[in-house]
């Protein structure tokens, strides 16, 4: 049906990529489409979207509108761009009159969100990773509002993250997780430090053939992971003291040992 444009109703275009789509698949599953073809923007009376987005992130998200389910793609290699490249001030710029609700949702949109979107050349350079587009799917699916989206990339996300707990994905995993979310958006964060603390000790342990995957240079390099981490470990260690009198190898076994790590998260938050 989507591939067929007899019936189609709106038209979605990203990069050099047209979808002829209907608006009654993809309107009550996404809040930003709902919003372009009922309210009062050139997209309800043109019945055409410009997404400036990835095109592969796209082309999936369209994917998962029609079957509730998305593969990983190939990326395309259009030109850079994103959120923060679009006009703030539209009273100066040349799309003015056209009120889109696309433009709309950047300027109106949280400046986390704005700050946090990945150019295409930023995506390109993990190339067809799967952990990596999932996160990126995600962070689609929070600026396109489609819950379903989100809830189903964050479970492609854990799936795959817990399959490369080692040097070479796991540290940039979490730095993609807190350069592509906004701050006040917890999925994938509280995602990142509930992995993080279930396997603490098999990341914190180096062999004879690879480094520990969880480097105290990552706390350096994201700062609010090590804060995530911090408050989570605390709020743990007080739970696990109400219950047993100590706690999981993973965190301390008495209150000497815990307020020393404790001091040690500090050391790091102050560099």
């Amino acid at each position: 049906m989507r591939l067929d444009p007899q019936y189609s109703d709106l038209t979605i275009k990203c990069g050099d990529q047209v979808y002829w789509v209907h608006k009654s698949i993809i309107c009550p599953r996404s809040a930003f489409f709902a919003k372009a073809c009922n309210g009062k923007f050139q997209e309800s009376y043109a019945n055409k979207v410009t997404l400036q987005e990835e095109p592969a992130l796209v082309r999936q998200m369209i994917e998962y509108l029609y079957t509730l389910d998305y593969q990983v793609d190939t990326l395309s290699e259009s030109a850079p761009f994103t959120l923060k490249d679009v006009p703030t001030d539209l009273t100066q710029s040349d799309t003015a009159n056209t009120d889109s609700a696309y433009q709309e949702m950047v300027i109106q949109g949280d400046q986390d969100s704005l700050n946090t979107s990945k150019s295409t050349s930023d995506f390109a350079s993990y190339g067809c990773d799967p952990l990596s587009f999932h996160i990126s799917m995600y962070a689609l699916a929070d600026r396109m509002f489609i819950e379903g989206l989100k809830g189903l990339s964050k479970r492609k996300v854990e799936q795959e993250l817990l399959q490369r707990l080692d040097a070479s994905s796991f540290p940039s995993g979490i730095v993609e997780i807190y350069n592509s979310t906004p701050s006040q958006d917890r999925g994938l964060r509280d995602l990142a430090v509930r992995v993080t603390m279930h396997h603490l000790t098999r990341l914190r342990t180096e062999d004879e053939e690879s480094p520990a995957p969880f480097q105290n240079s990552l706390l350096q390099s994201v700062p609010q992971f090590l804060f995530d981490l911090a408050v989570a470990m605390m709020d743990s260690t007080v739970i696990e003291w109400a219950r047993f009198g100590e706690c999981k190898k993973d965190w301390s076994r008495n209150a000497e040992v815990s307020a020393a790590r404790l001091k040690v998260f500090a050391k790091f938050g102050k560099m």
